[in-house]
């Protein structure tokens, strides 16, 4: 490799670490780790081609002084076991293999040491990173009472995400969906693991869960987290009382499907890549190819994302909805976190259920999307069946997950509190103690 390669590569690796979004002490750690990679293999490559070069240079002499004590000097004289696929230039009636000559016993001692300083400086760093680098608390804005509210992330998850998706997409580049997928394997072994025993309910449900995310246990049925046989379980516990539906007999009103946090576009253009939370992407690829978009033409999007913490049913938002389409669409298995979200991953594009919704208002599109660590998606309301506004329509087995409406044009008209906070790119939490509605 060449030095001015070499150049090219740190520059590079500069530009990204410096334009990452998360470019803060994480930054500079990490280019900090690549300037001393990068110094360490640059002088390794000037002292081993150096050493070569006084090797060759010492070759060379002995080749010559054999040459002058030739008593033909006509004819040129060179090492007869150096094969015609080796040769590099004819010099002075020489043939000089261009292959480089074996590393001597110093040479390969000082490349060992070197790696092993590599190996300990990178450990270094990533327990440095995790001990003091900070990551910056999320908020989202309470409807209810009109206050920034602190999304909880446990400390280890948020730096682990900032790492993979710091980079706008990287993590596609790196192919990080197979680590994805394994990792989405092993969460659903453990979290649909039997539970037997009180203390293991305690270290897996209520201490990792229930107290760091100060979920309230009295809205659910059971309560006690004894009750529940599996994390899972726990997951998709059920409510005790069922959420208010506003104005449940005015059939012009469209409710929320789930405890979310929202983010909403009234307006999305049919068959155009259109820009959300920093990922372009194409209505016919989301809906589903065998779904027909037409009606969606310059209609509306909300994007509903729940998060560790709620409830993890999701229900009807349409009065007499039918579902009368649906289709299972493979894709990646992202963090639907918001920075994944914002990073150019295609989170959107996940593992994911489309399905048409018909009413007597117009059609709409509901799109079930899965995530990291997200076993099963379960629809579990019949087709073509009428539904009352506030049916349940299925279930997100573990962790978080996103929930996407498309609606057809002027069907809706959204309330100008989240239109103004989504332009900001802020996200609205829906109470749990309001009704559903928007």
């Amino acid at each position: 490799m060449s030095l001015r390669a070499s150049v090219d590569i740190f520059s590079a690796m500069t530009v990204i670490m410096t334009f990452s979004p998360k470019s803060g002490a994480l930054g500079t750690l990490i280019w900090a780790i690549i300037m001393c990679l990068f110094i360490i293999v640059v002088l390794i490559w000037y002292i081993c081609c150096k050493k070569n070069k006084e090797q060759r240079d010492d070759l060379e002499m002995g080749r010559n002084a054999e040459f002058d004590a030739t008593e033909d000097e006509d004819k040129p004289h060179y090492e007869e076991n150096v094969d015609d696929d080796d040769i590099d230039q004819v010099c002075c009636g020489m043939k000089v293999a261009y292959r480089p000559l074996p590393f001597t016993k110093s040479q390969k001692t000082f490349a060992f040491c070197h790696l092993f300083w590599i190996c300990l400086l990178l450990t270094v760093g990533l327990l440095t990173m995790y001990s003091f680098w900070h990551v910056d608390t999320y908020y989202v804005i309470d409807r209810e009472t009109q206050l920034a509210r602190a999304e909880m992330e446990r400390a280890v998850g948020s730096k682990s995400i900032a790492i993979v998706y710091g980079i706008p997409g990287a993590a596609t580049v790196l192919s990080m969906n197979r680590f994805m997928v394994a990792l989405t394997k092993t969460c659903g072994k453990l979290y649909t693991k039997t539970l037997t025993t009180d203390k293991e309910k305690e270290e897996d449900i209520l201490n990792p869960w229930i107290e760091p995310y100060q979920v309230d246990m009295t809205q659910f049925s059971p309560s006690d987290y004894r009750k529940y046989d599996s994390v899972n379980d726990w997951f998709i516990r059920n409510l005790t009382v069922p959420r208010p539906i506003a104005e449940i007999e005015n059939p012009k009103v469209i409710s929320s499907p789930a405890d979310c946090r929202v983010m909403v576009f009234p307006n999305v253009q049919k068959d155009h890549e259109w820009w959300i939370k920093g990922s372009d992407f194409n209505m016919k690829e989301i809906i589903g190819k065998n779904h027909d978009v037409a009606n969606f033409g310059g209609g509306s999007m909300i994007l509903f994302r729940l998060a560790p913490e709620d409830y993890h049913h999701f229900h009807n938002p349409i009065h007499n909805g039918r579902i009368i389409k649906e289709q299972t669409i493979s894709g990646t298995l992202h963090s639907v976190n918001s920075d994944a979200m914002r990073s150019k991953n295609h989170a959107i594009e996940n593992k994911r259920i489309s399905s048409i919704i018909d009413s007597e208002f117009g059609k709409c599109a509901f799109v079930m999307i899965g995530a990291t660590c997200v076993g099963s998606i379960q629809v579990t309301a019949p087709m073509n069946e009428p539904l009352a506004r506030g049916k349940k329509l299925g279930i997100f087995s573990s962790v978080a997950q996103q929930l996407l409406h498309f609606l057809s044009k002027d069907m809706i008209e959204i309330d100008p509190d989240l239109i103004a906070r989504s332009e900001l790119g802020v996200e609205t939490f829906i109470s749990k103690d309001r009704e559903w509605t928007y």
